[in-house]
């Protein structure tokens, strides 16, 4: 079905149809495909994601100068969003004993500019259930990951 959808979106707007990849899944039901030198988004609706907020956090970390992908077409019928590619470099891939340090407090930093946000009423907040499984989220994705990533690198 996503790949239907994407077809219609790359027609409509007369986007060069090169090769496209479906990208690795975030901790989210949005999909991403590669294609030339952009991202195309998927955000679809039915499963609970939503691309009004996508586009607003977008703009919110943009107003705090915080390096997020450059929207360059929105189409909301279809729920996708043609975005900047930033590349193949996640943290999990270029963190290592050498620059953990480092990379942690760039990262504890990118938090606490986002934590000194005052919402306008074009956030939601969280509440203690959210919070809890959001937290938990980030355990599972990404500190266990590192974990194994970590004692793999120790043996």
């Amino acid at each position: 079905m996503s790949s239907k959808i994407v077809n219609q979106f790359i027609k409509k707007f007369s986007l060069k149809k090169g090769q496209i990849d479906e990208l690795d899944n975030d901790a989210s039901a949005r999909i991403y495909f590669r294609t030339n030198d952009k991202i195309i988004a998927y955000i679809p609706k039915e499963k609970g994601e939503s691309i009004d907020n996508f586009i607003n956090a977008t703009k919110i970390l943009n107003n705090m100068d915080i390096k997020v992908p450059n929207i360059h077409i929105q189409d909301k019928k279809l729920e996708i969003l043609l975005i900047d590619d930033f590349g193949n470099n996640k943290i999990s891939k270029i963190i290592n004993q050498s620059n953990i340090i480092e990379i942690l407090k760039k990262c504890i930093d990118v938090i606490i500019k986002i934590q000194s946000y005052k919402p306008k009423n074009d956030v939601s907040t969280f509440d203690l259930k959210a919070i809890i499984e959001e937290t938990l989220m980030f355990i599972d994705w990404y500190l266990i990951c590192l974990l194994y990533t970590s004692d793999a690198a120790d043996e």
